[in-house]
């Protein structure tokens, strides 16, 4: 396989990691959870224990997420 192909979908996996945190805890703070802190540290705990060690988890995720992001805020149905 090609090297470069492989830092590719390594450095694309950590981005997909980055977006699922920020957006787990976007998920989190306003509706879920009123604290800040609190929200950080249960976003922290979701993503160090299920996120991480399963790679399809995370794309899964991150499927999820944007989806419910697209459908939830953005709401193309309504148009």
């Amino acid at each position: 396989m090609f090297p470069a192909l492989l830092d590719f979908w390594d450095a694309f996996g950590v981005v997909v990691l980055i977006i699922v945190f920020l957006m787990l805890y976007r998920l989190f703070y306003p509706d879920i959870v009123k604290s800040q802190m609190v929200a950080f540290v249960i976003t922290a705990i979701v993503t160090f224990t299920v996120v991480i060690p399963y790679p399809w988890f995370k794309y899964l995720l991150f499927v999820f997420l944007f989806l419910y992001g697209f459908f939830w805020t953005f709401k193309p149905y309504k148009w």
